[in-house]
């Protein structure tokens, strides 16, 4: 099958990640990406050396010839699937995928921002609701990460949403980090946060509770991503005096860090979608605390906590609970069933919800 993507990049995320790992793993489809940034992406010359293809098409102010162009792209591919996994505004690209005459038209429901929408303008939720129409009209497969976000985007129940959790290119072979290659020390205590700087990943909380750990010397947090949030963040760094927080941006080395050096990862999200870094964090045997807001679907093991997100007290005094109880050291003895979670397991799954073979969980 000829299968288009649609995304706004290629650049390290949750979506992305898995579409790139989706790419290097497809053995029986023709892979094209649709994307609509301006500038090349993180993932893109990985993406083309697997054999996809990637086109641009910048979302400029034109909507009208950003559509017309998404359109006549459509006409010209001759694509068997159009499977877009950019939230509501995939309404607008399976309504122009309809007409284009595309037979397959997948709405990937990969977050749940149902309490983000309450915040927004008038106009933003008129638009959103529009677009939730949009895509109950013109999509004829929908899939969501997990059932407790399917309502983010589709009426229909979960029971008849196609429920796949993405998957991930699990590693047999870690590279040798040490935490001294991190500026730590050997017996530090190293906590991990993944994930792009933006409101959702909730890293001003990150640095309050950095701010409460600065009275233990062997306690530190190693950030990894980029983001707009980024710089803010930076500056209350500052401002607080951390020297206990680490910015290592963008990396390619993540499972090898959570292996090799992490001891905790935490992921405060004020909501998501499923959370995949847990499942990937506790695969790693890393000892995983998440907030309440992640789907329980994430728990794949013993090693995991779900924490509320106030007061912050909650979550210092977990953290120093499990290091005094070497929950750290006994996750790395833990061993569990990945196999629901590979990227090959999706791989097939997908072909199963294109074929319309598959309904409901899988």
């Amino acid at each position: 099958m000829k299968v288009a993507h649609i995304i706004k990049s290629l650049n390290p995320g949750g979506v992305e990640t898995w579409l790139k790992d989706l790419s290097l793993c497809n053995s029986n489809d023709e892979l094209h990406f649709v994307l609509h940034n301006n500038t090349e992406s993180f993932y893109e010359e990985e993406v083309k050396r697997s054999g996809s293809s990637v086109h641009r098409i910048p979302l400029k102010k034109n909507f009208f010839s950003f559509s017309l162009r998404f359109f006549l792209l459509l006409r010209k591919e001759q694509f068997d699937v159009v499977h877009s996994h950019v939230n509501l505004t995939s309404g607008w690209f399976l309504f122009l995928s309809f007409l284009a005459g595309v037979k397959v038209r997948v709405a990937h429901c990969h977050n749940d921002k149902r309490s983000e929408y309450i915040n927004l303008n008038f106009k933003r939720r008129i638009y959103n609701a529009l677009m939730k129409v949009f895509v109950h009209l013109f999509s004829n497969r929908k899939i969501a990460v997990s059932k407790d976000c399917s309502g983010s985007m589709f009426y229909e129940s979960a029971a008849l949403v196609s429920i796949l959790p993405c998957g991930l290119n699990f590693k047999n072979n870690f590279k040798e980090f040490k935490k001294t290659d991190f500026g730590f020390n050997d017996d530090d205590i190293v906590l991990l946060h993944v994930g792009r700087f933006v409101p959702q990943k909730n890293h001003e909380f990150i640095l309050k509770l950095m701010e409460a750990f600065k009275q233990y010397d062997n306690i530190k947090i190693l950030l990894i991503g980029e983001g707009d949030g980024l710089h803010k963040c930076k500056k209350i760094k500052d401002s607080l005096s951390l020297d206990n927080v680490i910015f290592l941006g963008v990396n390619g080395n993540v499972q090898d860090i959570m292996y090799k050096v992490a001891d905790y990862f935490i992921l405060p999200s004020k909501f998501e979608g499923l959370g995949l870094v847990a499942i990937e964090s506790q695969s790693c045997n890393v000892h995983t605390i998440v907030s309440d807001r992640v789907p329980a679907d994430v728990k794949i093991s013993d090693y995991i906590d779900f924490l509320p997100l106030e007061p912050i007290n909650i979550w210092v005094d977990k953290i120093i609970c499990n290091i005094n109880e070497n929950k750290h050291i006994k996750a790395k003895e833990m061993c569990f069933d990945n196999e629901k979670f590979t990227i090959e397991n999706n791989s097939r799954c997908l072909t199963l919800v294109y074929k319309g073979i598959e309904k409901g969980a899988v």
